[in-house]
């Protein structure tokens, strides 16, 4: 039966051990096989991540299989893989929240006719009649009023966001 430290290396490609060998080696400044808590946090950071100071201690709690207090190599790659994982679901969060907002601005041109930042009365009507919507001039006053934070009587950009994100 492999252990986990060993089903993670064998999940490692060989470039990807190879890296977390020399930041290992890199860190283990005395060379006894093992990091401890302050190194590790400098190693976490020569690889671009930055834990939190409790996420540190996490880490060397979980990482820590044979609680001798230190990091051997088989614990460190364990540890990494489990990071890596974590940066990736985080990574995939920021991309779907670009992607959100880089469609709210295009829906919000859509509607700003004269592309001059602002949706006022006429362009809410006419880009609804022509997205199949047919409203009544107090139907739009009514949409605007509903959006319109500032009392402008026209739609910006941050209340089209937050009335698209339904945050009132």
């Amino acid at each position: 039966m492999q252990t986990t430290s060993a089903r993670k290396a064998d999940d490692l490609g060989e470039d990807r051990l190879r890296e977390l060998r020399e930041a290992f080696d890199l860190f283990d400044r005395n060379g006894d096989g093992k990091i401890t808590a302050t190194e590790l946090q400098t190693v976490m950071q020569s690889l671009r991540l930055e834990p939190s100071e409790e996420e540190l201690r996490n880490m060397i709690q979980q990482a820590d299989i044979d609680g001798n207090g230190s990091v051997e190599f088989n614990e460190f790659i364990v540890m990494m893989s489990i990071v890596k994982e974590r940066n990736d679901v985080n990574n995939d969060d920021d991309v779907r929240l670009r992607k959100q907002e880089a469609e709210v601005l295009q829906a919000f041109r859509v509607f700003d006719i004269d592309g001059d930042g602002l949706i006022d009365a006429q362009e809410l009507k006419l880009t609804m009649t022509n997205l199949g919507e047919v409203l009544t001039d107090a139907d739009v006053r009514a949409m605007i009023k509903a959006a319109d934070r500032n009392d402008d009587g026209k739609i910006d950009l941050e209340e089209f966001v937050q009335m698209m994100s339904c945050d009132r």
